[in-house]
């Protein structure tokens, strides 16, 4: 499985580079399905074929929906993604989505993202470092207290800058 990539590799920094090429298209969907269940969500894998574009589906206490989508691909991902992700959502009836890679998003990318959350359509974009750190969390023991998980989760939340934002892009 794709946990078990990070020992092997030695690290989350070699895994990067390598986790597309060392997890199917469907292992990949099912170790996101896993991570998000272990963050606590309720998780569930959609069907490998005739899916809709959307790979997991996390449900909330009201009803509600979020889709995700996943690629295994090493390149970055395009506006163009990001667009077909929002017409699947819109036609799943979800009410946001995720889009988690083993690449990085473009600046337009990144600017769909945030027009779609503007039009009350918010998708998070989780590229490779981002979800390896999501991975990193995941597999770590239960916390000792509410501010050691507050600790991890500020630093998470920091290591998520895009690098087109940095870039001014």
């Amino acid at each position: 499985m794709c946990r078990r990539a990070s020992r092997r590799f030695g690290g989350f920094s070699s895994l990067s580079t390598k986790l597309g090429s060392r997890c199917t298209q469907r292992l990949l969907e099912i170790t996101v399905t896993s991570v998000f269940r272990d963050l606590g969500y309720e998780a569930e894998a959609t069907a490998y074929s005739a899916d809709g574009g959307i790979d997991v589906i996390l449900r909330k206490a009201n009803g509600s929906t979020t889709g995700v989508q996943v690629k295994r691909v090493r390149s970055a991902i395009e506006v163009e993604q990001i667009r077909a992700l929002a017409g699947a959502l819109l036609l799943g009836g979800h009410t946001s989505g995720v889009f988690v890679t083993t690449s990085r998003f473009r600046s337009g990318a990144v600017s769909a993202a945030a027009r779609l959350r503007d039009l009350c359509m918010p998708v998070e974009l989780i590229d490779s470092v981002r979800f390896l750190e999501a991975l990193k969390i995941s597999q770590r023991p239960l916390y000792a207290s509410y501010e050691e998980w507050e600790e991890v989760f500020s630093n998470f939340e920091e290591a998520t800058i895009y690098e087109d934002e940095v870039a001014g892009g």
